[in-house]
């Protein structure tokens, strides 16, 4: 080993730690990008449950068939919860569009108003549930193309709870209707121990009904035995018939009397006007008498002297007085008033008395023709009463069998009526049973089945948006593999041109000037480094930024902190030294700033890291600009960017300043390059 250290490049670095140090980094460099890039990013995928994503439930929900509640978008939200596949965040709508915009979350899983109330229509009106995914690009490309993945196979695992609900719904119909089919199988034994019992009752009906019949046939056999009651009634009719002579004589005599009355009544009732008005003429006279003597009895007495005065005692000499025969006359008058409504209902009722009369003696005139009529057929009555009476023994003989013939019959017939009950009630259940079954069962149009089969198989779909939408993978890894090309141009320029220039460091001129001095060549090596890989970009491989003159601007500004970051490691560490450091930047960059996988997914380390690594902003810079949606994260990563430029180019001067003192170990330096 020590002929081969005085012989080799390595002799160089046996004086000194530094030289070690550097041999030890040189041996670890290949371990350290490979195995921190392989740490990082060993399985991703199996850290999503870290991945921070909401969800929002909107989801009411309804009564689905057979009265079941359905839930659906709780449930899907209680299986994802518990699931832990992502880090789901329970937001409402307005909290998870915020956090979208806001790179809060990566991406939104919505669950619409009317998740469940489609589902439970799938019979009626066959149709997918919709769960509505919202991605931002803006966010990461990868954690988009990572929560497609995952959001296929989370609709592939709500399909099966849906599935299952549908086929339940159908299910429940199609057990409702084998229910009714059942119940429809044991009415119809019913109906038919009805229709057993009812032929049982017929049977006996008909042996009631032929005893009825041999009843009905004897009772025919001894008809004429009803003569002998016959005769019996024609002794009596005969007696009827004696009698109807005189019955008629005496009506023809009353119609007689009747007609002799109606002709008295008849000048009567002719003179009842004349009769009204002589008592009405009497009334005034025996009122106008009344008052004449009560007039004279008053002078009278008031003049004793005058001739009346003899005429009182012509009266007085018969017991009379002028006051008297005026008191006498009075009450005539008063018998005369007090008669005249009874002669004036005499008057009025005459006219009636007579037409009374008249119609007593039409009616007696028609009885005594009735009367001699019903004495012609007296005979023929007592004639036909005798061949009744023959025949009415037989009959009540032929009757009494008759009788119990019916009471079998009757027996029959309520045995035939229980039957035919339990019939009725056995088809009515059967019909109710089977109409349940039908109402139950599923009803479809036409094409309606496969429209159902079809839900079916497919009862979920995801309703994808895409937020600041970038082409593929080209332009979702494009902010990294840019921020990477920018650190590796910065890391070969300062290969090639001296970070600090002699000639400034040696002059009097400031630290600043000294580092801007060598800074400027890079800056204008990055111009067109910037130039190129836009025009390359944009007109050659095809990307299409939203925001382009922006980009290829916060381009040069990265380009311009990455020089002048590299710049300030060379003037702190040395050349060797803070390239070193930059290399050992760069892959803890590459594996930290969340260019590729979401940062979340990556061990803890790592995450520490993301927040302090330059490359982090400018990939949230870059992300905003190709794909649009800038927001208040850009203008962070500009800040930072341009904190690393300044910053970089202060501590530089500072460094450059303490350089322009020249020691032994700036004359030799244990480690150069």
């Amino acid at each position: 080993m020590s002929l081969f250290t005085r012989t080799t490049e390595l002799k160089r670095f046996k004086r000194g730690a530094l030289p070690k140090i550097a041999i030890a980094v040189l041996l670890v460099i290949p371990l350290i990008y490979g195995a921190l890039y392989l740490w990082a990013f060993w399985a991703p995928t199996d850290n999503m449950n870290k991945l921070p994503v909401a969800v929002v439930n909107l989801d009411q929900p309804t009564k689905a068939p057979g009265g079941k509640t359905l839930a659906a978008g709780s449930d899907v939200v209680d299986e994802l919860l518990a699931g832990g596949d992502l880090d789901w965040k329970l937001l409402d709508a307005a909290e998870a569009e915020r956090a979208v915009a806001d790179g809060e979350v990566y991406f939104a899983v919505t669950i619409p108003r009317d998740f469940s109330s489609t589902l439970a229509g799938l019979q009626d009106d066959p149709k997918a549930g919709q769960i509505e995914v919202q991605y931002n690009d803006s966010n990461s490309f990868l954690a988009s193309t990572l929560g497609k993945t995952a959001m296929v196979q989370l609709r592939d695992a709500v399909a099966e709870t849906a599935t299952e609900t549908a086929a339940e719904q159908v299910l429940a119909g199609v057990e409702k209707l084998s229910d009714g089919t059942r119940q429809a199988a044991d009415a119809a034994t019913t109906l038919h121990g009805g229709t057993t019992t009812l032929a049982e009752a017929s049977a006996q009906l008909g042996a009631g009904l032929t005893e009825l019949s041999e009843g009905t046939s004897q009772l025919a056999s001894k008809a004429p035995a009803l003569a002998q009651g016959a005769g019996r009634l024609a002794d009596g009719t005969s007696q009827l018939a004696a009698k109807a002579p005189e019955l008629a004589a005496g009506t023809a005599r009353v119609a007689a009397g009747a007609s002799e009355l109606a002709s008295k009544l008849a000048p009567a009732a002719e003179s009842a006007p004349e009769l009204l008005s002589g008592f009405e003429k009497l009334n005034a006279g025996s009122a106008q008498l009344a008052a004449g003597t009560g007039a004279i009895a008053q002078i009278a007495a008031a003049n004793p002297d005058m001739t009346l005065a003899q005429l009182d005692a012509a009266l007085q000499s018969k017991g009379l007085s002028l006051q008297t025969v005026a008191a006498g006359a009075t009450t005539m008058h008063d018998s005369v008033a007090a008669s005249l409504p009874s002669v004036q209902a005499l008057a009025a009722g005459l006219p009636l008395a007579s037409q009374g009369a008249n119609d007593l003696a039409s009616g007696s005139a028609l009885a005594a023709s009735g009367a001699a009529q019903m004495n012609a057929a007296a005979s023929q009555l007592a004639a036909g009463a005798s061949q009744l009476n023959d025949g009415a023994g037989q009959l009540s003989t032929g009757a009494a069998q008759l009788n119990a013939g019916a009471s079998k019959a009757a027996a029959g017939g309520t045995q035939l009526a229980d039957g035919a009950k339990s019939l009725d009630e056995g088809a009515s259940t059967f019909a109710k049973k089977l109409t349940d079954g039908a109402a139950e069962a599923p009803e479809f149009a036409t094409g309606q089945g496969e429209k159902i089969a079809s839900t079916i198989a497919a009862p979920v779909q995801l309703n994808e948006h895409t937020e600041n939408a970038v082409q593929g993978f080209g332009e979702g890894f494009a902010p990294f593999f840019i921020a990477l090309a920018s650190f590796v141009g910065a890391l070969i320029t300062w290969l090639i041109l001296r970070p600090l220039p002699r000639r400034p460091l040696a002059s009097n001129v400031s630290g600043l000037r000294s580092v801007l001095a060598g800074f400027g060549p890079a800056a204008l090596i990055g111009v067109g480094q910037v130039v190129i890989m836009m025009l390359v970009l944009v007109y050659a491989v095809g990307m299409q930024p939203v925001h382009w003159a922006s980009m290829a601007g916060f381009m040069l500004l990265v380009t311009l902190a990455f020089l002048a970051l590299q710049q300030m490691f060379i003037a702190l560490l040395g050349t060797a030294a803070g390239r070193v450091v930059s290399l050992v930047l760069l892959m803890l960059q590459l594996s930290s700033s969340g260019g590729t996988y979401p940062v979340e997914t990556t061990p803890g380390f790592f995450q520490a890291l993301h927040p302090f690594m330059p490359a982090s902003y400018v990939v949230t810079g870059l992300r905003q600009l190709i794909g649009g949606g800038v927001d208040a994260r850009f203008w962070g990563s500009l800040i930072v960017m341009l904190g690393v430029l300044v910053g970089s180019l202060a501590i530089s001067a500072v460094a450059a300043r303490r350089q322009k003192v020249w020691t032994v170990a700036r004359l030799h330096p244990s480690l150069a390059i």
